[in-house]
């Protein structure tokens, strides 16, 4: 059973230690950041502009969609999605799964500013 720790999030010892936890984690970093990705293409498409590979779309994006602020980081979000899913170079999981805490930020801060163009329109 995962231990959790003081703010309730189990560590990332814990869980690369669980197989079934890590291949959760991972799965759905995936999808978030593929959503994510879905949302930048859309955005493009519905507002008439070129939609490209997913590291284009999210430059695009960038200051219209949501802040010029969140460009960098999403794109970091997105390599982390590939390194996750292809296995890139002997993917470290412990710091893989470091990575996708940090990122957590990024997202949330991604679908307050999605949310607050939603409400604009």
């Amino acid at each position: 059973m995962v231990e959790w720790n003081k703010v309730g999030r189990p560590d990332s010892e814990e869980i690369v230690s669980r197989k079934k936890d890590l291949f959760a984690l991972k799965k759905a970093f995936q999808e978030t950041v593929e959503a994510v990705t879905d949302l930048c293409a859309m955005f493009l498409a519905d507002t008439g502009r070129e939609v490209a590979d997913d590291a284009s779309n999210i430059q695009k994006c960038a200051g219209k969609f949501y802040s010029e602020y969140l460009e960098g980081r999403l794109l970091e979000a997105n390599g982390l999605r590939n390194r996750v899913v292809h296995d890139y170079n002997g993917f470290n999981e412990r710091r893989g799964v470091e990575s996708i805490k940090e990122v957590r930020e990024v997202i949330e801060e991604f679908k307050k500013e999605v949310e607050e163009w939603i409400r604009e329109r």
